[in-house]
């Protein structure tokens, strides 16, 4: 970089000193280079931002499929979804009772809540996160992490089980620490966990990837509730 700098700062010295044309022709050069860089990280940003949502869409299928749901039922979910901070997130509420439940008590359409809510209940085995992580962590402080090494199986939030060997190094009510298995994952993404605990096991636990540590090979979760 500061060659660069040293490199710029002599042609803008020489250019100055012999002819004010080449000066002009210089400064034209720089905002021209800088602006090819910005349109790049713009392409790219999108391009990121277009693969991401075409992701969430595939997700979305897929649950859509596993699950069977009918159009009015998927129609449902997709007004649900607007009550959502992030609609495009709408596959969440086939996985999350929590959600799915506050969603509801915002859901104003003409639809009839009540069938669609225990047709999709029914289809997808929502059980309240808070039901299966209850006692999980005994401490007074609600978010004291409980630090542990346990075997732990984990995968993509759309995958039918868990599938991907890991290992758990701490947990609490909110969330946990796991090894970033072949670092696969990345910050965002929303995953499931399965493990056993102080002799109970705990089975397809909604996670989300809120940052990637230690040169990627540690994923800090938290349980989507």
């Amino acid at each position: 970089m500061e060659q660069f700098r040293d490199i710029i700062y002599k042609i803008f010295n020489r250019s100055l000193a012999n002819n004010p044309a080449e000066t002009a022709a210089f400064f034209i050069f720089i905002i021209g280079f800088f602006g090819s860089l910005v349109l790049i990280n713009i392409y790219r940003t999108r391009k990121a931002k277009k693969k991401q949502n075409k992701a969430m869409e595939n997700k979305w299928n897929t649950l859509c499929r596993r699950f069977e749901l009918t159009e009015e039922e998927a129609d449902f979910i997709e007004e649900l979804s607007t009550h959502m901070q992030n609609p495009i997130k709408k596959y969440l509420l086939l996985i999350n009772p929590h959600l799915f439940t506050n969603c509801l008590k915002h859901y104003s359409g003409e639809q009839s809540a009540g069938r669609m809510e225990e047709a999709i209940i029914r289809k997808t085995g929502l059980i309240p996160v808070s039901e299966q992580m209850k006692g999980i962590v005994t401490h007074r402080r609600k978010n004291s992490r409980q630090y542990i090494d346990i075997e732990a199986e984990i995968c993509p939030i759309e995958y039918v089980v868990s599938n991907r060997k890991t290992h758990m190094l701490d947990i609490s009510q909110g969330g946990c620490k796991v090894k970033n298995t072949d670092n696969r994952f990345k910050s965002g993404d929303d995953l499931k966990l399965s493990f056993t605990l102080q002799e109970k096991t705990y089975r397809d636990i909604p996670a989300e990837v809120v940052r990637v540590g230690s040169a990627n090979k540690i994923l800090h979760l938290k349980f989507i509730r």
